[in-house]
């Protein structure tokens, strides 16, 4: 049986102005038994998720070259086909409900930075684990909440008419559920910077990776 999926999509009618759109897709997902070095199916599918997305923001300029921000969002990601083909029977989409509120400077119009202080909750988040109802390894949902509370410093500048900069910084607390274990593959610390310089581009990123309890 066919999964279809209905996902919602904003449409810009006019300058400003957009009208949700509700997209139905369906998949079409092969059922494989007995072959050797491929993945068994072993259930149907005959699903249909309605999911939904949205954001809202406001921002204070208390001087010109200072805005604070805050904002809110729901958001959601379906299984993907893969996800699927080896997941449980009642894999489902992962919702997640975001807040944010920073501050943002800007000078001569050649530098900018934004300091953000995030909280994200997700229920039902798709990993890979284990399943103690077929007993192996397979995509499935989250029991638990997960919780994600962070801060984030993003740098802009134009050192000189040919030299653009940007650096990101961010720290991430990932935590499961009420017991408050850690997430595993989540960095917890993580920078970036990019340098363009013409048609050169120089990057370096690097991180730290959380420890699971």
């Amino acid at each position: 049986m066919p999964t279809v999926v209905e996902t919602t999509v904003f449409v810009e009618i006019a300058p400003g102005v957009t009208v949700p759109v509700v997209v139905p897709v369906t998949l079409n997902l092969p059922v494989q038994s007995n072959c050797r070095g491929m993945t068994e199916v072993a259930h149907n599918r005959d699903q249909t998720w309605h999911n939904q997305a949205w954001e809202v923001g406001l921002s204070y300029q208390p001087r010109p070259w200072a805005d604070l921000f805050l904002s809110r969002r729901e958001s959601f990601r379906n299984p993907n086909v893969d996800e699927l083909t080896l997941g449980t029977a009642n894999l489902r989409p992962q919702h997640g409900e975001q807040w944010e509120v920073g501050l943002r400077l800007r000078h001569a119009r050649r530098y900018e930075a934004a300091l953000t202080l995030f909280d994200l909750r997700v229920d039902d988040e798709i990993f890979f684990g284990y399943d103690v109802v077929s007993s192996r390894d397979v995509n499935r949902n989250l029991d638990e909440r997960s919780k994600r509370r962070g801060v984030e410093l993003e740098l802009k500048g134009e050192l000189s008419p040919t030299i653009q900069t940007w650096s990101n910084l961010s720290y991430i607390d990932a935590r499961l559920g009420a017991r408050g274990v850690f997430i595993p593959l989540v960095p917890r610390a993580w920078g970036a910077t990019i340098i363009l310089s013409g048609s050169a581009t120089i990057m370096m990123a690097g991180g730290e990776e959380s420890e699971a309890a």
